[in-house]
């Protein structure tokens, strides 16, 4: 439903979409849209038969174009990542009868005998010869008005069939009444289950009636959304030799179009329950164009089901995983064809098969190493040790050749990432490992890269800092190099007596606040604990006793109060309020006193010094759990600065001038309730 274009410059392009842009070029479809799109990478997936699919572009073609002067040079442009030769060579698919002694080689490294061997060249023989393939599937034609079986028909049929109201004899003229139409019921939304139950249920000579009628239109039928549950029925239900042989014939010229089908690929997979040989046209299809039908999302699944299915014979597989592995810088580009790299090496049990992948692969390091999919299959034969000489190879190639890592480390996306992943991985080999950093470094240096320019993790990596005074250290805080052990630098998660770190469930408070950048020598200032009242200000609650008594001021590394001293301050608050009381009792009464208790804090003691009450905010809901403020906290919970001011500097000449003023009793009660309950509230709340 849509192409790209390349053009040689922008006004070419401008131009053809001023000239095209909602018109109808193709009779029938109406007018086309035309907009532009960004230029991909050359790195992106070859074609077949070495063209680009479109909308990857000429690898060839600079992306450095000047518009007014035709054609790019030839070669890589400046600044370029991929090596173009490489690239180049990459897009051309093997032929595989010219590599039958190289397929023979292979197979034999899987275990193949030399019976295997012979029965698996005798099979590669037959799968290339045969190259009657067909371009598309037909479509299926229009159901006819004046068919008999219409749908009310149908729906009786099978409400007998499914009610066990129909005998054998029934069945079968039945079956032959519809015969004639037998290939259009097939894809009927109605007929195709009709169908079904008769397969299921009719003599074998029947269906191998039917089946004649039908195989012509077999693979049309497997392609479509209701036909292809017949199709499968129909294979399913194949008993007899000749039956088989038909749907084989019916099929394998339609082949790599039902793989690339969504409902046409399990039509194939269904024929492998024919067994072998029956079943070979199946893998013939798959080994004739691999690389055709793994580019497809369905026929790269397909593929790997058929190579997974326990109808699959070893010979079969064997011949599949040589085709694999000659195809592999091909399919590694590839995001569907990756998955047949995949079952290789993850599924595929055959010894040596990363041995025989490996050498394939290093001739065409630079384009696999630059690709954002090739790369990942790259990674795995690194990331594994049951074959380290496949794993060595690799890195020699990578690491020890200075254009090799030039070229891969200049791709600032997927080189530069692989880089890091490889010099990261626990199975690169300690004895390598301070030489390959010493040669990325190099290379960095030497193309001045910058940590904006995505080596940021790269050059932490390798001792080259991102940040001026800095040690080099990863996203997460912690050093992902092994570079400062053998410097002879500390580890960075050790502290400077040499012990590591402890883990956060064991840290001391102490410890705790060092961590969240607070030091253990700091006390909490007033601009912490309160808004606007100075606990020091009245000359008793002094910075000692807080230190000795309130846990939410003291430092950080004192032990918290138990609660029997946290009993004894109660009591101790209690015998203080009392004070209070009785010292109120015999003041001169004064104007400013009043029945709430707003002013005596302060006045009781003398110089309008305050009781020293403890700060209970982390234990108090041992002592009260309610969150309502107790009688007498009103207004009396703090003592506002300027009742200092009046209980230090206007009580001494005040004697009973001003009117008298008698507390009540129960004034008197509440008053000691609310000193002795506001005494529990004086810390910071959370």
């Amino acid at each position: 439903s849509c192409g790209f274009v390349n053009f040689e410059n922008i006004n070419s392009a401008i131009a053809a979409r001023a000239q095209c842009n909602n018109k109808e070029i193709f009779p029938g479809c109406g007018p086309i849209r035309i907009n532009f799109a960004k230029e991909q990478s050359a790195s992106n997936t070859p074609g077949a038969n070495g063209a680009y699919p479109s909308p990857s572009p000429d690898p060839f073609v600079s992306k450095s174009r000047i518009d007014s002067t035709g054609p790019a040079t030839r070669g890589p442009p400046n600044g370029t990542n991929i090596n173009v030769e490489t690239a180049a060579a990459a897009l051309a698919t093997p032929n595989l009868l010219e590599l039958r002694e190289e397929i023979k080689g292979i197979v034999q490294q899987f275990g193949a005998t030399a019976d295997d061997q012979m029965r698996i060249s005798e099979n590669l023989e037959t799968a290339m010869s045969f190259e009657s393939y067909y371009y598309e599937v037909p479509p299926i034609p229009e159901p006819s008005h004046n068919r008999m079986h219409d749908a009310p028909r149908l729906r009786e049929i099978r409400k007998r069939i499914d009610n066990n109201a129909c005998t054998a004899m029934e069945l079968e003229a039945v079956a032959m009444e519809m015969l004639p139409e037998i290939a259009e019921l097939a894809s009927d939304y109605l007929g195709n289950t009709v169908v079904q139950k008769l397969f299921e249920h009719c003599s074998e000579e029947t269906k191998e009636t039917m089946l004649m009628e039908l195989a012509p239109n077999l693979a049309e039928i497997g392609v479509h959304k209701n036909g292809t549950w017949a199709a499968q029925k129909i294979i399913d239900v194949a008993r007899t030799p000749h039956q088989m042989q038909m749907i084989v014939d019916a099929l394998r010229p339609h082949g790599v179009n039902l793989f690339l089908d969504q409902y046409g690929n399990y039509v194939m997979q269904c024929c492998l329950r024919f067994q072998a040989p029956a079943n070979n046209f199946v893998f013939e299809t798959m080994l004739n164009r691999l690389w055709d039908v793994a580019q497809g999302r369905f026929g790269a699944r397909a593929v790997r089901a058929c190579l997974e299915s326990h109808f699959a014979t070893n010979d079969q597989k064997r011949l599949m995983a040589a085709a694999i592995a000659l195809h592999s810088v091909q399919l590694a580009t590839n995001s569907n064809g990756a998955l047949l790299l995949t079952w290789f090496l993850d599924t595929c049990t055959f010894p040596k098969r990363r041995s025989v992948l490996a050498p394939r692969l290093i001739p065409h390091l630079v384009h696999l190493c630059t690709h954002k999919v090739a790369y990942l299959t790259v990674l795995k034969i690194i990331n594994q040790r049951n074959e380290a000489d496949a794993r060595k190879s690799i890195l020699r190639a990578m690491f020890f050749d200075e254009q090799t890592l030039t070229d891969i480390v200049s791709d600032q996306q997927c080189g530069a990432t692989l880089i890091f992943k490889v010099l990261t991985t626990p199975f690169l080999d300690e004895s390598i490992r301070p030489e390959c950093l010493e040669n990325v470094r190099n290379v960095l240096l030497r193309l001045k890269a910058q940590p904006l320019q995505g080596y940021k993790r790269l050059m932490d990596e390798v001792g080259l800092s991102t940040r001026q005074g800095s040690t080099p250290v990863s996203h997460d805080g912690r050093s992902t190099s092994k570079l400062r052990q053998a410097s002879g630098l500390p580890h960075l998660d050790t502290n400077q007596n040499g012990y590591s770190r402890p883990h956060y469930s064991t840290m001391t408070p102490q410890h705790q606040q060092m961590e969240q950048g607070v030091s253990p020598h700091l006390q909490r200032t007033i601009s912490i604990d309160s808004t606007s009242f100075d606990p020091y200000g009245n000359g008793l609650v002094t910075p000692q006793y807080t230190h000795n008594h309130s846990p939410a001021m003291s430092t950080v590394g004192i032990s918290p109060i138990t609660q029997q001293t946290q009993y004894q301050q109660a009591m101790l608050a209690q015998a203080q309020a009392q004070a209070h009381l009785q010292a109120a009792q015999h003041r001169p009464p004064g104007f400013y006193g009043n029945p709430n208790n707003a002013m005596v804090t302060g006045m009781g003691l003398p110089n309008g010094m305050v009781a020293p009450v403890p700060m209970m905010d982390p234990y108090r809901q041992h002592m009260n759990g309610s969150s309502m403020a107790p009688p007498g906290m009103g207004m009396g919970g703090y003592a506002p600065q300027q009742q200092q001011g009046y209980g230090n500097a206007m009580m001494a000449g005040m004697g009973g001038a001003y009117g008298q003023f008698q507390m009540q009793p129960q004034q008197q009660q509440y008053y000691a309730q609310g000193q002795q309950m506001g005494g529990q509230r004086r810390g910071r709340v959370s």
